[in-house]
């Protein structure tokens, strides 16, 4: 049985190497290229297996590549009595002549997500094992409440691997929160969201989209270190304008220039009409706003009055073709904001501490958008790079690397 992604049938991969991966690179699910038949007499053999049989016979199904043997040792140790409180594992009851009831809470965390999260860490410890993988794997989970659990105590103390979960703080049960806070295991941790499920979803996918934590995490061992060397080639997935449908955590692909203020405002007014808390941030060269498409979107930013929305730009004097002045003059860029409705703030983009308090105040205001004006040096801090356009978009060499 081969696994394509949801997004691309061409690459196929053997379920070890799909259940290693997690997600296609290219952002897709991985999924059978068939659901397996069960032949007629399934049923005759089934209903009288213990559930750990079944669930081997139907496995196998779907994972050819794991023997019988190993198949029946996960079952034993997922759904034995260590971690179910019935030799029956999901026992179905009568409630009268018509009606049964499945019961899914015998499990070590009491919901129904058990059932797989059981299941989960010994087919993963085995793929990796099949991938010839000695890295750690780190697990990163956005949870609504019973999934964090569930996956913390699938997890815990599984070698070569490590577990994080953000949930949002006010966004799931007292009982919910205590289980995951109180979690044992030596490769668990938990942490809460300011904000609802959604916000909690996003940061996690957005980890996988940090450059700097790529690197990091390379170096920790999360994901093959050769992957970096991919960046910005041409046969990469990891490219210089980050594409939506093959990276990781990326949300929206804005390579052409103005199309992030544009996706960001359509971000914040989506935000307004579903009523959600979570803000949008936008970051903009000087030289990017000379497109028009920029100025309808800080138009239809002050129409609608998305005091959610911050944009941040960029504002060192220069361009891939020179200087702004000289390519076309967008000063005085505060009384211009001002003059489209925006709330304007000043800052030095090399001062921490001036922008975060900076963006502190963006959050504080309402009824308008806000634009931080960020005034920067291009190049700051290596003196053959400063003030030189040159160095728009180019890579230093080893010689001047070193």
């Amino acid at each position: 049985m081969q696994y394509i992604s949801t997004r691309d049938r061409e690459q196929q991969f053997s379920a070890s190497h799909a259940i290693a991966k997690g997600l296609a690179d290219d952002g897709g699910l991985l999924t059978p290229v068939y659901l397996p038949k069960l032949p007629r007499r399934a049923l005759e053999e089934l209903k009288d297996m213990s559930y750990q049989q079944r669930a081997v016979y139907v496995m196998k199904l779907f994972l050819d590549e794991f023997t019988v043997k190993e198949l029946t040792d996960f079952a034993n140790a997922a759904y034995g009595p260590e971690k179910f409180d019935t030799p029956a594992v999901a026992p179905v009851r009568g409630l009268d002549s018509n009606t049964f009831c499945l019961e899914l809470w015998h499990g070590p965390t009491c919901a129904f997500k058990d059932m797989a999260l059981q299941m989960l860490p010994h087919l993963l410890t085995a793929s990796l094992r099949k991938q010839e993988e000695e890295k750690t794997v780190c697990i990163l989970v956005a949870t609504s409440g019973d999934t964090g659990k569930g996956a913390l105590e699938g997890f815990k103390d599984v070698d070569h691997t490590r577990i994080l979960v953000f949930y949002p703080k006010d966004g799931v049960s007292a009982i919910q929160e205590l289980q995951m806070v109180t979690q044992e295991g030596g490769n668990v941790g938990v942490c809460s969201v300011v904000g609802n499920f959604d916000d909690a979803q996003t940061g996690v996918k957005k980890l996988f989209s940090d450059e700097k934590l790529r690197q990091e995490l390379a170096q920790r061992g999360f994901f093959p270190e050769e992957d970096l060397k991919l960046f910005r080639s041409i046969d990469g997935h990891m490219s210089g304008h980050a594409e939506m449908r093959h990276v990781k955590g990326v949300d929206m692909s804005t390579g052409s220039l103005g199309q992030g203020i544009s996706a960001a405002v359509g971000m914040a007014l989506a935000g307004k009409m579903d009523k959600k808390a979570y803000r949008v941030y936008s970051i903009l060269g000087d030289g990017e706003i000379e497109e028009g498409q920029v100025w309808e979107a800080f138009m239809s930013a002050a129409k609608y009055g998305l005091d959610n929305l911050c944009a941040v730009i960029d504002v060192n004097g220069l361009q891939i073709d020179g200087k702004t002045a000289d390519v076309m003059p967008t000063e005085p860029l505060d009384k211009k904001m001002e003059a489209f409705g925006w709330n304007v703030i000043q800052a030095d983009g090399h001062d921490l501490a001036a922008l975060s308090a900076a963006f502190e105040q963006a959050k504080a205001n309402t009824g308008a958008p806000t634009v931080i004006l960020a005034k920067t040096v291009k190049g700051k801090g290596v003196s053959f790079m400063e003030n030189d356009a040159g160095w728009h978009g180019k890579a230093p060499n080893a010689e001047q690397y070193e």
